[in-house]
């Protein structure tokens, strides 16, 4: 479902609002950004309603919660100063919702190396 996610990550940026209710999604936007990207949310739509459906509200927020801990955790086995934690943690901020739980296994990778290489904070 990558390409839904990119496809939504567009839409979001150009202004559209989805909510899934129910069966049916409801949409709202700018009109330029309507006219281009209903026909895409129609074609899409059962694709659409699996990707943003309640589990997957849940599946977000989980993966905003991880990685806080894991970042938390890298910065911990590192000795990062406060400082460069605080960045971080802005930074996962920034990252588009839809993308959190595929590239929460990247992260978790990358924090599982650090701590078998021993970088552990004394």
């Amino acid at each position: 479902m990558k390409h839904i996610s990119i496809m939504l990550d567009e839409m979001f940026r150009a202004g559209i609002e989805i909510e899934v209710e129910g069966d049916r999604l409801d949409v709202e936007g700018p009109d330029d950004a309507l006219d281009r990207f209903l026909p895409t949310i129609k074609a899409h739509k059962a694709e659409i309603l699996a990707f943003l459906g309640p589990d997957s509200a849940d599946d977000i927020l989980a993966a905003l919660e991880e990685y806080d801990r894991l970042i938390n955790r890298l910065c911990d086995l590192r000795g990062d100063p406060r400082e460069h934690r605080e960045r971080l943690l802005q930074a996962r901020q920034s990252m588009a919702p839809a993308d959190l739980p595929g590239d929460l296994e990247a992260f978790r990778q990358i924090v599982k190396q650090s701590e078998r290489t021993g970088r552990a904070a004394a």
